[in-house]
């Protein structure tokens, strides 16, 4: 009946890996992690959150460590099957565009570098509609052509979106 349906369909998707996954967050404490944890968890997986804060109420492991340090990275993707990779400082700071870049492109690189070293399956990288240029304008914006659609031309005008561009090109 249905529960063996049930329990054929679970068979299948956990011989695929579709679920049981053990996967490591990046920015699991942050605006859209605290949100990600929980749906992963339901959907069976077993959640690692590496970040400079640990989150409120989780259960989960958790690695404190910064995007900055590649060693620290690879230590933290040791033994998982996925990365979801949420952490970046979301929006661009005046007289920071040393430390955004740092955390938010060469952290995505740290991030891919270890996930590789370690023969990571899956990492899933959070972009943004800031790699288009097209939120946090500075001055006004010409489009090439409208609609817009993914062909359009990146034209991000301040660090945040030159990152998330740049870790779009990365991956």
């Amino acid at each position: 009946g249905g529960t063996q349906s049930l329990n054929l369909l679970l068979k299948h998707r956990l011989e695929r890996g579709w679920i049981g996954m053990k996967i490591l967050i990046t920015g699991g404490s942050g605006r859209v992690g605290r949100y990600v944890v929980p749906e992963l968890e339901d959907a069976g997986h077993e959640i690692k959150i590496f970040d400079l804060e640990e989150p409120k109420n989780s259960e989960h492991e958790f690695i404190e460590g910064d995007l900055r340090n590649l060693e620290a990275m690879e230590e933290a993707t040791r033994d998982v099957e996925a990365v979801v990779h949420l952490a970046a400082i979301p929006m661009d700071i005046p007289g920071e565009a040393k430390e955004i870049f740092e955390i938010d492109a060469m952290g995505t690189f740290h991030v891919l570098e270890a996930s590789a070293r370690n023969k990571v399956r899956k990492v899933v990288f959070a972009s943004s509609v800031s790699a288009g240029g097209f939120i946090f304008w500075k001055k006004p914006i010409v489009v090439d052509y409208f609609p817009i659609d993914e062909e359009h031309p990146c034209k991000p005008d301040d660090m945040y979106g030159l990152s998330k561009l740049i870790g779009e090109k990365l991956c």
